[in-house]
């Protein structure tokens, strides 16, 4: 693991404080759902707990501690669970249920925004300040970037204690050289929906689980005068949600991952041969809108009201597709893009858990506390699918009928995947991220086939380098 001396430290704390001047002070209420991505979530009844301010104030360490018995343990933690944000009140909930089973530990709890909390962490480690015991962090290039900075309790051998209820798939995003530095609690998945009365009126029962079954369908779908996949083909994200589906049927799950997380190249003939098979799609009239000013929200809207018969994208509109469908009596149905290849199957997701819990280095205790994070992480798995913020990454005991089938469905293909990758856009590098972003706009152009577009890529990240 890469070591980092005092005066690097100093070095990135100077960027950072210059960069980020005054950001400590702007923390505070707002809504970390990622830009572009409107997640509809669903009523349900949640127990009542009492708020927590976003910002708490760290206990004076010259204070009476445990020696007095009726002094109870605190124990620190920094999370993006502003007052808005969706995962609020799960955190509220399972903080709660904590402190009820431990009555002699209080968690006293920072939110930040997450557009400021990552900086927030990294001014901490590189000023040597007090890390929280337990800290919230984004897995991919965020866990791979902060263990450099040897902050990060490893947490392999707390993980064998709960290896029975939380499956090795869900720990994509948290393994940097082969240990593991974050404790998922939820994720979600590119889904594909589909309007079944329309495949019923061309002969389809069922969701086509083969590329060329689905090519044959979009083909009909085509002479019946239908452009098959509703996709904003103006919006990055949404085109490369299709497009990472694709190449995750073609390529090996752990191949794209390792692209993803900077451990390979783009250059890979079945990415590029991949992204043939994805402009053959639009050159086909197969996706659409091909209008440039096409929004995913117009999109959606049409999919929902029956205008395109399949829509990919993220899990969160299960909801909305549902209520949809009980509005206007549409029969959706939810499923995983088709298997393209020998190399592909089913049971390989795009959307590995993102959120995770992290435990400090320099705690008093991080043995006991790793364990706190586990078991905080499983409740917070609880109260996000029960709101249905997202999918549990835990195996949980937990009565779903009161969220929509379309919801319970995803959720069981998720808990019974074989393979996750997490959302391209979540956990690659900010520099290669920009690579692919742009690369993608110039693909939708057509300014590019299949092998020009990992040739771009590569280029522009060695440009950012």
């Amino acid at each position: 693991m890469k070591q980092r001396n005092k005066i690097a430290r100093l070095i990135a704390l100077l960027i950072v404080t210059v960069l980020m001047a005054g950001l400590l002070s702007a923390c505070g209420d707002s809504d970390s759902v990622e830009k572009g991505k409107t997640r509809t979530f669903e009523p349900t009844d949640t127990p009542t707990v009492s708020p927590t301010p976003d910002i708490t104030t760290t206990p004076d360490p010259d204070q009476p501690g445990k020696d007095d018995p009726d002094e109870k343990t605190v124990l620190t933690m920094w999370c993006t669970a502003v007052t808005y944000d969706s995962t609020r009140h799960a955190y509220e909930a399972a903080i709660a249920d904590f402190e009820k089973n431990h009555p002699d530990i209080v968690i006293q709890w920072e939110a930040c925004d997450i557009a400021d909390y990552n900086y927030k962490l990294k001014i901490a480690a590189a000023a040597d300040e007090s890390l929280p015991d337990i800290m919230f962090l984004r897995g991919g290039y965020y866990i791979d970037d902060f263990t450099g900075w040897t902050e990060l309790y490893c947490l392999d051998q707390e993980y064998e204690k709960h290896k029975a209820d939380l499956p090795g798939q869900m720990l994509t995003n948290a393994m940097v050289d082969g240990h593991l530095y974050g404790v998922p609690y939820y994720l979600n998945n590119v889904v594909l929906f589909a309007n079944m009365d329309i495949l019923q009126s061309i002969g389809y029962s069922s969701i086509p689980q083969t590329y060329d079954e689905f090519l044959t369908c979009c083909q009909k779908l085509k002479e019946a005068d239908r452009i098959p996949i509703g996709c904003a083909l103006s919006e990055a994200w949404c085109v490369e949600e299709v497009l990472e589906s694709m190449i995750e049927k073609n390529i090996e799950p752990q191949a794209l991952d390792d692209i993803f997380r900077g451990r390979a190249s783009w250059d890979n003939p079945g990415v590029a041969a991949t992204v043939d098979m994805f402009l053959d799609l639009v050159n086909k009239g197969y996706i659409g809108p091909t209008d440039s000013n096409s929004y995913n929200d117009d999109v959606k809207a049409e999919f929902l009201a029956g205008k395109y018969p399949f829509y990919i994208n993220g899990s969160w509109n299960c909801y909305d597709v549902y209520l949809a469908g009980q509005t206007y009596g549409i029969n959706f149905d939810v499923a995983e893009f088709p298997v393209i290849s020998q190399q592909g199957s089913l049971g390989r997701l795009i959307g590995a858990p993102s959120d995770h819990l992290a435990v400090s280095a320099h705690t008093k205790d991080p043995e006991a506390v790793a364990g706190y994070a586990f078991e905080l992480a499983q409740l917070l798995s609880h109260y996000c699918y029960e709101e249905s913020i997202g999918f549990p990454a835990w195996s949980i005991d937990i009565d779903d009928e009161h969220l929509n089938p379309l919801t319970r469905k995803v959720a069981r293909n998720a808990a019974n995947a074989n393979a996750l990758v997490g959302f391209g856009d979540v956990v690659t590098h900010p520099e290669e991220m920009d690579a692919y972003y742009r690369t993608v706009f110039e693909l939708i152009r057509g300014e590019c086939n299949g092998t020009e577009f990992v040739k771009r890529i590569v280029e522009k990240i060695e440009m950012n380098r």
